[in-house]
């Protein structure tokens, strides 16, 4: 009887560490998987800030804008368009991918580190999330916010009544439109399959097992964008 029961409770045990382990490999498969997809959206809102930027300057090519309103506005968004950083700087990319980027200060990595810790160690989560993430505001950001800003402030109820007269400049408005829309979905697309990656990371067996490996905390992309066709208040 002994022996019986001996056998089944190392049947058990073998069978709870099969379970456990493939538990564990499914989830370390899910987290891979969660990281590509945000790289993915992430070349999507990419691709589509680069569309806008192109929208802009084919509406200025109609007219739409003349004198010091278009010299301002080509020079946004021709400096979106040449600009080479990443929307979002957590390391997430692979090193082939990463385009030179600015030293970061002594200060800023010790930051950076403590505040990693303690998303590793699920100490106070939500806020050091929040903490990384404001500190991972790429300089890019600055210049897509100052573009979305242009295009809100310049781009008034008066002037788009006034280029319903003309055909060709009411078409490029209503692109630049569908470019912000798009533009809108893809920054939601992102931010939300950052935050499925960052859910998974931060449960406790995610932690204990390091089941990402070496790669960093993803982290979401917050542009001041406002639906197209509105001012902003």
């Amino acid at each position: 009887m002994n022996e019986h029961m001996t056998t089944l409770i190392i049947v058990f045990v073998v069978v709870l560490v099969i379970v456990a382990v493939v538990r564990l490999y499914n989830r370390a498969v899910r987290v891979d998987r969660l990281h590509h997809r945000v790289l993915g959206a992430r070349a999507t809102l990419d691709a589509m800030l680069l569309y806008r930027a192109t929208a802009v300057l084919e509406m200025l090519s109609t007219g739409v804008f003349d004198g010091e309103d278009k010299q301002r506005l080509t020079l946004a968004a021709q400096q979106v368009l040449h600009c080479q950083l990443p929307i979002v700087e957590d390391n997430l990319e692979p090193d082939d991918e990463r385009t030179d980027m600015p030293p970061v200060s002594w200060g800023s990595k010790l930051n950076l580190r403590v505040t990693s810790a303690k998303i590793e160690h699920g100490e106070g989560t939500h806020d050091a999330m929040r903490e990384r993430e404001s500190s991972h505001n790429s300089p890019r950001v600055t210049q897509e916010n100052a573009l979305t800003t242009l295009i809100h402030t310049m781009l008034t109820p008066e002037v788009r009544q006034r280029a319903t007269a003309k055909p060709a400049q009411a078409q490029a408005i209503e692109n630049l439109d569908r470019a912000m829309y798009r533009l809108n979905l893809a920054m939601s697309f992102h931010n939300m399959h950052v935050l499925q990656a960052q859910r998974i990371r931060a449960s406790w067996d995610a932690r204990l097992f390091h089941l990402a490996g070496h790669a960093p905390m993803p982290q979401q992309c917050h542009l001041a964008l406002d639906h197209p066709g509105e001012l902003p208040q």
